[in-house]
């Protein structure tokens, strides 16, 4: 049972709860459900302020899954699912409400090295300005493994994705790891993966925000490679990421404060990134990534909206007892740019203390976006600001 409450701008109660019914050598069967309903302000983008404004965000995703194995090289898994939300956004001129109601049902099949997986899900969506809409994406894929006498491994991914609206739409995945020494490698991967619109893309409708229902899907073809060590006390991961994006989606301002979506031809990605992992002692654990990145949309000439040319992150974790962690935060996103003004250089900061005094109780206090930024990381949505927030975990 996981229970809280966010202190805030936005403000109202999340949990979960997991209850595992049966377990057995072969079997088990567990229910799972996560909620939350969060009511505060949405004053809307700088240039057009809403003094009045007002959003509520309400979630409810139950699940039921079942997982039949007799060893480590053959099971299977079932998960039924449902996920109900609700969106109102409540303004001086304008007022929605958006629901989502989805049932679907996941499976997987694991043979040694082979994966074999399905789902598929009813999605329906309403919205006070439109009349109801229904669709069923699927989806269906095969992963099949590889294990070499050298180290070497492969694992080759093969799937599509079906969308009433578009039809399918296959992808594929090549993936490889090539040892060095032992605990350090060299990897390398190759992706051709679709990125299908969702229903909010095309027909949500907010103050801010309308979506196209013509938008189509963007193709995204990326190579990857890297090296990675986890020899030592310190665990590093250099990775380059080059992308080609074909019909890419990016937001549509002409008619700002209300925004959309629209395909805007071919755009390449390049990214350089390095995560570092220190484990000083076990009291103390640091992480930190930098990531440089750079994007063009060749119609245009223009890097990608909103992405950074450099950012940064990092955590510090100590504890000092055995049932007291500390945790700090932080991320540094330097200036991005799109067909408009700039978005400038900015910092987020949380904090979080957990306290586990009792066996099997967990209390956790923090603070998230310190500094109180109100930055619009997407245009016309700026950050609730500082919140608190408060969680009771208990196991039995």
């Amino acid at each position: 049972i996981l229970a809280g409450n966010t202190f805030g701008r936005q403000t109202g109660p999340a949990g979960s709860l997991s209850y595992r019914f049966l377990k057995t050598p072969v079997l088990s069967l567990s229910a799972n459900v996560i909620g939350t309903d969060q009511k505060g302000e949405s004053l809307g983008p700088a240039t057009s302020p809403d003094p009045s404004g007002r959003k509520n965000t309400t979630r409810v995703i139950p699940s039921l899954m079942a997982q039949y194995g007799t060893s480590r090289e053959f099971s299977v898994q079932t998960t039924i699912f449902g996920d109900f939300q609700r969106l109102q956004f409540l303004g001086s001129s304008f007022d929605s409400e958006d629901k989502t109601q989805s049932i679907g049902i996941e499976n997987a099949i694991v043979l040694d090295q082979t994966i074999l997986n399905a789902s598929v899900r009813n999605i329906r969506y309403s919205n006070n300005s439109l009349a109801s809409w229904s669709e069923w994406p699927a989806h269906l894929g095969v992963t099949q493994g590889f294990e070499f006498e050298s180290g070497v491994r492969l694992k080759v991914t093969g799937s599509t994705e079906y969308l009433s609206r578009y039809g399918f739409y296959p992808s594929g995945r090549i993936s490889s790891e090539f040892p060095v020494q032992p605990k350090q490698i060299l990897f390398f991967e190759l992706q051709a993966i679709p990125k299908l619109p969702s229903i909010q893309d095309r027909l949500y409708v907010t103050p801010t925000f309308s979506g196209n229902p013509n938008v189509s899907p963007e193709m995204v073809y990326a190579l990857v490679g890297g090296f990675e060590d986890r020899a030592s006390w310190i665990q590093t991961k250099s990775q380059i990421r080059a992308e080609q994006r074909i019909d890419v989606i990016i937001p549509n301002y002409d008619g700002f404060p209300v925004i959309t979506l629209e395909n805007a031809g071919t755009a390449q990605f390049l990214s350089l990134s390095e995560t570092a992992r220190v484990k000083l002692n076990p009291a103390l654990q640091i992480s930190a990534d930098v990531m440089a990145s750079y994007s063009k949309l060749e119609k245009t000439g223009l890097p990608y909206p909103r992405l950074p040319y450099l950012s940064a992150g990092g955590s510090i974790i100590l504890i000092p007892r055995d049932w007291i962690t500390l945790e700090t935060q932080g991320k540094w996103m330097g200036r991005s740019n799109e067909a408009g003004p700039d978005l400038p250089a900015f910092a987020l900061l949380g904090e979080k203390i957990s306290i586990s005094a009792i066996e099997d109780l967990k209390i956790t206090l923090g603070l998230d976006n310190l500094l109180d930024s109100r930055i619009e990381m997407i245009r016309g949505y700026p950050l609730p600001g500082r919140m608190a927030y408060a969680s009771l975990e208990m196991k039995f």
